[in-house]
């Protein structure tokens, strides 16, 4: 499974993974090998839509095992240009003053693909928006999430709470928090990360690869809209409107880049030396 591999790669050493499918066994046999060799850990919910349950879930029974945690979904991966590719080196920087790093999305687009094509997702997916996105995932410190000043709300993005110092990939002491806390703060955090985004990109930031081809505006809604799902209507809506399809599209195809899938291609090239090849 690429997505865990490339976690790996970067510093990673476990995964606490939850299926929201039917059938448990569709990502269970996927994960086989990484579940019997304890990388992964993994869970299976049957309530579609349920991701805040999931997340309490984790909380409850896996969070004090971990050191730091961050919430993933499985079209988010988090890069690293700035840091060596390496997640220690993020977290060992932060430590000295903060508990918590912000990484904004930066949205990739289809690439030009009108249905998803097989294979590595790092490779294939080149094009992404030329700017961040205010939304936010966030590496913190277990500990913080059992603090006085931990505030529920939409914990996964942002980590509410006085008591939790917060930053950016920049280590700037600025937060999406703000802006979920306090409408009138939203234009401060919204100019920051407009005049900023160039240098939280070679920073770090999350590449959120949420629109693999142009089937996925209907893909999207057909797997679910209930619970925390609901927002996905947003993508039937823009599937029957071309002129707001065309325009979301080339928006997120703005630019090429290549970072990922030359990191992607090089590691999977280290992986191979040494063997024979025939």
């Amino acid at each position: 499974m690429e997505w865990v591999e490339y976690h790996r790669s970067i510093g990673f050493e476990h995964f606490f993974i939850y299926g929201n499918d039917d059938d448990f066994r569709i990502l269970a046999e996927v994960l086989a090998p990484l579940i019997s060799s304890r990388v992964v850990t993994f869970t299976h919910c049957p309530e579609l839509g349920e991701q805040v349950k999931m997340y309490l879930h984790f909380l409850r029974w896996h969070a004090r095992s971990c050191e730091w945690i961050c919430f993933l979904d499985q079209d988010e991966y988090i890069r690293l240009t700035g840091f060596h590719d390496s997640i220690h080196e993020l977290t060992n920087l932060a430590a000295r003053n903060y508990d918590s790093v912000e990484l904004n999305w930066l949205n990739y687009g289809t690439s030009g693909f009108l249905d998803r094509p097989q294979g590595s997702v790092l490779r294939k997916y080149i094009r992404r928006e030329s700017a961040l996105h205010i939304n936010t995932k966030h590496i913190t410190r277990a500990g913080s999430f059992f603090s006085e000043g931990f505030v529920r709300g939409p914990f996964w993005h942002s980590l509410g709470g006085s008591t939790v110092r917060k930053c950016s990939a920049l280590f700037d002491p600025i937060s999406f928090s703000e802006l979920l806390e306090n409408s009138e703060l939203k234009d401060r955090y919204v100019e920051y990360v407009t005049t900023q985004s160039d240098k939280l990109i070679e920073s770090g930031c999350i590449a959120h690869y949420h629109l693999k081809s142009e089937a996925d505006f209907r893909r999207r809604v057909e797997r679910g809209t209930v619970g925390q799902f609901h927002g996905q209507l947003m993508y039937l809506q823009i599937a029957e409107n071309p002129l707001e399809r065309k325009k979301f599209i080339d928006q997120s195809n703005e630019v090429e880049d290549l970072y990922l899938a030359r990191y992607w291609e090089s590691y999977v090239d280290s992986l191979m030396l040494g063997k024979p090849a025939w």
